[in-house]
C-alpha cells in the first residue's frame, strides 16, 4: 500500500500543484488553504519514505522540497503578467514532479536512479531556486515594502538548505556539509545585503545569487572529490563572469 501511494503522489502532487495554481486565477484568496493542502500531501510523501526506510536523509531532503514548494509559491503570488504566470506554473508544476520522481528512484535504487540522479537534480533545482529566491527577495523589498532583515535571514537560511542539502547528498558527511552551508548562508546574506544598494535589476541580483550558488557548489564538490584543479577552477570563474557580463549588458531589457 505505502508503494503504491509513493509511486502515485509523485504525479499526483504536481498535477495538483498545477490545478491549484490555476485556480488561483479565480479564488486569489483561497491560497493558503491550497498552499497548505500541497505542504501536508508533501509531508505525507516523506513520512511514507521514513517508515520504509528509517534514514536521515528523508528529513534532509524534505527540507530541501519544503524550499522548493515555499520559494516557488512566494514567486507565483509577486507575478502579475497571467501568460508569465501560467508559464511559471508550468515550468514549477513539471520541476516539482521531476523532483518527487527522482526521490522514488534514490530510495528504491531503481534503475532510472542514473538516468535521473538526485544529487544532480537536487544541484540545479538548487540553482533554480536560488536564481528565483533572489528575484523574490528583491522583488519584495523594492515594490512590496517588505523589512531588509527578515527577508535576509529567510534568504540565507534558504542557501543553508539548498547547499546542505546538495553537499551531504553529494558525499559530504552530515557536520562537515551542514558548517560548509552555513558559511556559504553567510556569504548569501552579505552578497544580498550589497544588491539591496545595487543599482540593477531584481533580474540581475538573482542572476548574481544564482551564480554565486553556482560557484560555491561547484568548487565545494570538485574539492571534496580532490578534482579541484587551477584549470577547473578557472574555467568555472570564466563561465560564471561570461553569464553576469551577459546579464549585465542586458539589463535594461530586465
Amino acid at each position: 500500500m505505502i508503494f503504491l501511494l509513493v509511486r502515485i503522489l509523485p504525479f499526483f502532487l504536481p498535477l495538483l500543484l498545477f490545478i491549484f495554481g490555476a485556480s488561483l486565477f479565480y479564488w486569489i484568496r483561497a491560497w493558503p488553504i491550497f498552499l497548505m493542502v500541497i505542504l501536508l500531501l508533501n509531508l505525507t510523501f516523506f513520512i511514507f519514505f521514513a517508515k520504509k526506510f528509517k534514514r536521515p536523509a528523508v528529513w534532509l531532503i524534505f527540507f530541501h522540497s519544503l524550499a522548493v514548494v515555499m520559494v516557488g509559491a512566494f514567486y507565483f503570488l509577486l507575478l502579475s503578467n497571467p501568460w508569465i504566470v501560467r508559464i511559471f506554473l508550468i515550468f514549477w508544476s513539471l520541476l516539482y514532479a521531476v523532483y518527487l520522481e527522482s526521490i522514488f528512484h534514490y530510495f528504491y535504487q531503481t534503475q532510472k536512479a542514473v538516468l535521473i540522479e538526485l544529487k544532480n537534480i537536487i544541484f540545479y533545482t538548487g540553482l533554480m531556486m536560488a536564481f528565483i529566491v533572489g528575484a523574490s527577495f528583491i522583488n519584495a523589498y523594492i515594490f512590496l515594502n517588505f523589512s531588509g532583515w527578515p527577508l535576509v535571514l529567510l534568504l540565507g537560511l534558504i542557501f543553508f538548505i539548498l547547499t546542505g542539502n546538495n553537499l551531504i547528498i553529494s558525499g559530504f558527511d552530515f557536520e562537515t556539509g551542514l558548517l560548509y552551508a552555513t558559511v556559504v548562508a553567510g556569504l548569501a546574506v552579505e552578497l544580498a545585503v550589497a544588491l539591496l544598494f545595487a543599482p540593477v535589476s531584481f533580474y540581475v541580483s538573482a542572476m548574481i545569487l544564482a551564480g554565486f550558488y553556482y560557484l560555491s557548489n561547484v568548487l565545494a564538490v570538485a574539492s571534496f572529490k580532490q578534482q579541484l584543479t587551477t584549470r577547473l577552477l578557472a574555467q568555472e570563474i570564466i563561465f560564471v563572469g561570461f553569464i553576469l557580463v551577459i546579464t549585465l549588458t542586458t539589463a535594461s531589457w530586465l
